[in-house]
């Protein structure tokens, strides 16, 4: 049976159509579902990565601030007072 008899044939024969398509089908959509959930982890996991390096980014650079606030503590409460007297 070629496809066009086959396609004729299912048209016409809704219990052949349910033997032989239906289970074609479900495979083909079983397949596609399982793929669609493969690419939503895919990007799932791309988005992962990349917020993790943006808050590896800003982590490091509130570290620096910190570093400099704290040097610059450090060497104002070094420096001596100087106040006028009146």
């Amino acid at each position: 049976m070629d496809r066009s008899e086959a396609l004729m044939r299912s048209v016409k024969d809704p219990e052949w159509r349910k033997s032989v398509w239906e289970p074609h089908l479900k495979k083909l959509s079983d397949e596609a579902r399982r793929g669609a959930e493969h690419l939503r982890h895919a990007e799932l996991e791309q988005r992962v990565i990349a917020r993790t390096s943006e808050l590896a980014t800003a982590n490091h650079e509130l570290r620096e601030n910190i570093a400099v606030r704290e040097r610059m503590e450090r060497s104002s409460s070094m420096k001596p007072c100087m106040t006028r007297a009146r």
